[in-house]
């Protein structure tokens, strides 16, 4: 696959989920020529909004409610607890959120023998046998 077929795959999956939220994606205008922009008008015509009619204060509190519910599955829930055990031995507690352990690395990672490295400037954790 190209790098232009990935960029315009990237974008369309931006446009499903936008699409998914409320928003109308500019691309799919027929009747104008317009660049690709998301927008949302909250039920109203484009027209109605330049009229100056209001929003509905209904229709601004569902897509508030829906902001509201990205931003609480963005946050990884911290009650469901789960003991991390590395032959038996109690390491340290963790989180489990939607299926997944959020451990923490150093402490698995040495109770495995490993060595823990940490590069700032790439973002990465890396576990090596030996010494650093």
């Amino acid at each position: 696959m190209t790098a232009t077929a990935i960029k315009v795959s990237d974008w369309q999956e931006v446009v499903k989920e936008a699409k998914a939220l409320g928003f109308e994606w500019g691309g799919d205008f027929k009747s104008i020529k317009d660049a690709p922009h998301f927008q949302m008008t909250f039920g109203l015509s484009t027209s109605a909004l330049r009229q100056g009619y209001s929003l509905k204060e209904s229709a601004v509190k569902a897509a508030y409610a829906v902001i509201d519910k990205l931003k609480e599955d963005e946050v990884v829930k911290k009650d469901v607890k789960v003991t991390v055990k590395v032959d038996g031995k109690k390491i340290e507690d963790s989180v489990l959120d939607e299926g997944v352990a959020y451990l923490p690395v150093r402490a698995v990672a040495e109770a495995l023998g490993l060595t823990v490295g940490w590069d700032q400037v790439s973002k990465t954790v890396t576990l090596s046998k030996g010494a650093k």
